[in-house]
């Protein structure tokens, strides 16, 4: 039985991530007994790192039913762990004891009021955090539930904010915190032109695209920006390519790198002074997904294309980071038509691969099978591939 594990960010008021919540396919699998699928997660969740995972930050966990009565949880380290409570088909003292026991272990709690929010009010006392479903809630049932939630203060978070319109209503309901994929979203896309940084950056993109790379005017444009000087010579110098003296020259250093890594060098870095104005969250998606769906090509007969595919997971997000259309930033960058029919139909092999990273992050497996059925992608390569791009993310930044 494979498991898939993904974790989605949970957001502050400055859209600055304050934790993450794992996700995981336990009941996406047909058949096996409930005993079974939680003992296949609880080794998936020993042989996976929960420490990437969770990047230093809480990790909420929904555990089922089977793992709570078999007390698995004291097989995980507390501190950060918040433990997600949704089934309420028990008697009440039953689940008061279990969110007692677990408060007593050291764990936080949280309850996904997936049930009406006036039927939770005995539990408040006892726990950290409330899921409330935003597109699901009414604004006055809402209302009622804050102001009897003064004397508790417990941490109120926004749940399935799909767009920055929820985003904002959540903000003025008083939400401590949002969950959904509202940032991955465009804001209202600008008439007005991209600033001078901004296209200056584009411009150099534009060039790294080229078929063929004038060097002599790469290192005059990396040159004049300090922070694109100081990148290269920094990753130039590691041991990764074994050289015997510290290079101090832009235009070695690109010699060093040669055409294929400066493409894929450039344009990472690029994709991080781009989104400059933007959550931090965007360029970790933005590199997960690329070097997600590099390594998932390699798994298929694609595997001469993985640098294309690194490159349309990387891009991907350039629309939200720049709040301007997909089609026209990828004419301004002059990306090969590979890739941009890969992010803009997604109706090629590639395509389907970003596809499939897109609906692995929004944990929506039955998607993910069936777009791995598409191109004969194994299952297992899947869970693997991503949780070698959250390392690999871990190593770069």
């Amino acid at each position: 039985m494979e498991i898939f594990v993904v974790r989605q960010p949970i957001f502050k008021l400055n859209k600055q991530v304050y934790a993450y919540e794992m996700l995981h396919d336990e009941y996406a699998q047909e058949g096996g007994s409930s005993d079974v699928k939680a003992g296949s997660l609880l080794y998936t969740l020993h042989t996976a790192n929960l420490d990437i995972l969770s990047n230093g930050k809480p990790l909420f966990i929904r555990f089922s039913k089977e793992m709570l009565e078999d007390e698995m949880i004291s097989l995980f380290s507390n501190s950060k762990l918040v433990v997600e409570i949704q089934d309420f088909t028990k008697k009440e003292e039953d689940i008061l004891r279990e969110i007692k026991q677990l408060r007593e272990a050291g764990c936080q709690i949280s309850i996904n009021s997936s049930s009406r929010l006036d039927d939770l009010e005995n539990y408040l006392k006892w726990i950290n955090y409330i899921k409330i479903d935003v597109s699901n809630t009414s604004e006055d049932a809402i209302q009622v539930f804050k102001d009897r939630n003064k004397k508790n203060n417990v941490t109120m978070i926004a749940d399935q904010v799909e767009n920055h319109e929820q985003y904002e209503i959540a903000k003025g309901f008083g939400f401590d915190l949002f969950q959904g994929f509202f940032f991955s979203k465009p804001e209202k896309m600008k008439s007005k032109g991209l600033t001078p940084l901004n296209i200056s950056y584009i411009q150099l993109l534009s060039r790294v695209n080229d078929e063929s790379l004038n060097y002599n005017e790469l290192t005059e444009i990396i040159m004049r920006d300090l922070s694109l000087t100081y990148s290269l010579l920094k990753s130039v110098n590691t041991l990764e390519y074994g050289l015997r003296r510290e290079v101090d020259s832009v235009k070695d250093a690109l010699i060093i790198l040669g055409d294929r890594k400066i493409r894929k060098w450039l344009s990472m870095i690029l994709v991080k002074q781009l989104n400059h104005e933007k959550p931090e969250e965007l360029v970790r998606t933005s590199l997960i997904r690329a070097r997600f769906s590099e390594l998932l090509t390699r798994e298929t007969d694609l595997s001469n294309k993985s640098e294309a595919a690194f490159l349309a997971g990387l891009f991907s997000l350039l629309d939200v980071i720049l709040d301007r259309p997909m089609d026209e930033l990828l004419e301004d960058i002059k990306i090969s038509s590979e890739i941009k029919e890969s992010i803009l139909t997604g109706r090629s092999k590639m395509g389907v691969i970003i596809k499939l990273v897109q609906a692995y992050e929004k944990a929506d497996w039955d998607s993910v099978l069936r777009y791995a059925d598409v191109i004969n992608l194994r299952v297992k390569s899947i869970a693997e591939s991503y949780m070698e791009a959250m390392s690999w993310y871990l190593q770069v930044i």
